[in-house]
């Protein structure tokens, strides 16, 4: 290269292994790259597809969530997205809500593509204190959220 023959100091960067490289573009980009480091470059076999597999075998996820409020001292309201649903005890109207958060949740994830569901739920209540130190129920969220491995190959 006569430009580098007409430099007083010349640095070189190489590098000391192969450069691998995955993804469609890979082939594309890449050489310049590795001849730019002074290495050779390698692309593994259905490397071009590398990123797509990984990105489909991360993960579903999908998440549901109920809301329970108080309309008066002697209902607690289940909110949900299929429905309402009024109940006398809370503790009955928490397990309900939860019950069918994690049904909604897990179903949401079979019918993205989902194998092999975990769900897991949280409820989160906002109770109230007042002067005198009672406490006051004001409302409950209880979020389902479902985790599974995308299928591979045809449906079961």
């Amino acid at each position: 290269d006569h430009a580098r023959k007409d430099r007083l100091l010349d640095v070189t960067l190489s590098l000391g292994r192969p450069l691998v490289a995955i993804g469609a573009p890979a082939a594309t980009y890449y050489p310049a790259v590795a001849e730019r480091l002074h290495s050779r470059l390698v692309t593994p076999p259905h490397g071009a597809v590398c990123n797509a597999v990984g990105a489909v075998a991360g993960g579903v996820a999908q998440t549901a969530t109920a809301l329970i409020t108080v309309p008066d001292e002697s209902r607690y309201r289940v909110h949900i997205s299929n429905g309402v649903q009024e109940f006398a005890d809370l503790d009955v109207a928490a397990e309900t809500a939860e019950r069918e958060v994690r049904g909604l949740a897990e179903a949401m994830a079979r019918a993205a593509g989902a194998d092999e569901v975990h769900v897991e739920a949280v409820r989160n209540d906002v109770i109230a204190e007042g002067k005198d130190g009672l406490k006051v129920f004001i409302e409950s969220e209880i979020v389902a959220t479902a985790l599974g491995r995308p299928r591979l190959g045809a449906a079961r």
